[in-house]
């Protein structure tokens, strides 16, 4: 129903502005997709921008490399649909970004994949764990064009989608608590 979309939406919108869930690259994957299966797919291409690129002169609001490559992976996978065009390259969507923000952001280079690298965290282990694997290509790739990294993700599941809502929110819960904050 619309009451929960709104709801819905409203929790999304407080977790990717929350100082800790909005750098975690899984919480606007997460909101991305679920504006994706509502058909809501201008939003959900909004919603990749912010965390990638940010608005305004932000910057994007997730840094971690591997957050970053799975949301530019999925981003690609949107933008391929709803251009009708199944042959977009990561680095055309890319520059097409570039472009169109030109000018925006002084760190630009950074966000669109030049630069300095982004910053990595360590990955925890378990069954829950996000398991993603990169290949830069398979050697049977004739065209000599960066068509960017594959990436392949790990199904996610009721109980993984549970036990990350669990930590966030006891993080959320224990930052008022926390004398660094």
């Amino acid at each position: 129903s619309a009451k929960q979309f709104k709801s819905a939406t409203e929790a999304f919108e407080q977790a990717v502005e929350c100082p800790v869930g909005g750098t975690v690259g899984r919480v606007w994957l997460e909101y991305a997709r679920f504006l994706q299966e509502r058909n809501k797919l201008r939003t959900a291409q909004q919603v990749f921008l912010r965390a990638l690129v940010g608005t305004n002169n932000t910057g994007g609001a997730v840094h971690d490399e591997q957050d970053r490559n799975l949301l530019w992976g999925e981003f690609l996978e949107l933008s391929r649909t709803t251009t009708e065009n199944p042959d977009l390259k990561l680095s055309e969507l890319k520059q097409a970004i570039q472009e169109e923000h030109a000018g925006s952001d002084d760190n630009q280079d950074e966000y669109y994949g030049q630069g300095p690298p982004a910053t990595k965290r360590p990955r925890l282990g378990g069954a829950s764990s996000v398991k993603q694997e990169m290949l830069n290509g398979d050697g049977d790739d004739d065209d000599d064009e960066d068509d960017g990294p594959t990436i392949r993700t790990h199904v996610v599941t009721p109980t993984d989608v549970e036990l990350e809502i669990q930590t966030l929110t006891e993080a959320v819960q224990n930052v008022p608590n926390d004398p660094t904050f």
